[in-house]
């Protein structure tokens, strides 16, 4: 994602990541809380200065 773009976003939202890194470049800051979520819609959601883990509904397959 483009760095003006991701600037300009009110929020951003991680889930899983293998290392430290990644999840500094998502959250801009604490790239440790991302490695130790469980998967499977666990996640983090930070808005300004707050931090939010939340668990997202996940599908195996779509209802008809």
């Amino acid at each position: 994602m483009p760095p003006d773009l991701r600037d300009n976003l009110p929020c951003r939202i991680a889930f899983r990541c293998v290392d430290a890194t990644s999840g500094r470049m998502i959250l801009m800051r604490r790239g440790e809380a991302v490695t130790s979520l469980q998967g499977r819609g666990d996640g983090i959601v930070q808005s300004g200065l707050l931090d939010r883990r939340f668990q997202a509904y996940r599908f195996e397959e779509i209802p008809a």
